[in-house]
């Protein structure tokens, strides 16, 4: 979106408290945003931290499999964090994008356009290449592997009783709603943006 500058209409000033405003405004929300990044990693290092207790915990012998059973399922949760995490990070800096750096401004806070080069750059590179969808591979990858890494160091000292088997299925649902955590998020930032452009 062009602002009304770019456009050469003519547009008139702000006042400096306004200006001081909307910068402190831009600024209170990237830090916000840096803010969440960072929750958002933590979300994924108590995963491996919470995972790799349990799972050498668990993979003792005298240790009930329920320990490793009960870690998919842990895991779940914490990719439906994740996931808010980073839908609200999305809506913070589509906010920055539209409001502070688009339409409200008018074009009239000069060089606050971070938001519109990083999602500019986002969407050349995700049809450049898969990877450019790192943060959600890593956050799947991290999760759906010790998940799964659990359910297969619980088959051998499973008992198969029926507790253990609806504990497994609850598991293997767990893991399957992860996937589909982390990539739905995808499709609402879409959905998002979609509806930002009507």
């Amino acid at each position: 979106m062009e602002s009304p500058k770019e456009l050469g209409l003519e547009v008139p000033p702000i006042s400096d408290a306004v200006r001081t405003e909307m910068l402190a405004e831009w600024n209170a929300l990237r830090a916000e945003i840096l803010k969440r990044m960072e929750m958002r990693h933590q979300v994924l290092w108590l995963a491996l931290v919470v995972a790799g207790t349990l799972i050498t915990f668990g993979a003792q012998e005298k240790v009930p499999v329920t320990v490793l059973l009960l870690y998919p399922l842990l895991a779940t949760f914490l990719a439906l964090a994740w996931t808010d995490i980073d839908i609200r990070i999305s809506e913070i800096a589509d906010f920055i994008r539209t409001r502070i750096e688009g339409e409200h401004s008018q074009g009239r806070l000069e060089g606050l356009r971070w938001e519109h080069y990083i999602r500019k750059k986002k969407r050349e590179e995700i049809t450049r290449n898969a990877l450019a969808r790192a943060v959600e591979i890593s956050a799947n990858g991290i999760l759906v592997f010790t998940q799964l890494l659990a359910l297969i160091l619980a088959f051998p000292k499973m008992k198969y009783t029926l507790d253990e088997i609806l504990l497994v299925l609850c598991d293997l649902a767990a893991v399957f709603l992860t996937i589909w955590l982390v990539r739905r998020r995808r499709t609402l930032l879409q959905a998002a943006a979609t509806q930002e452009t009507e």
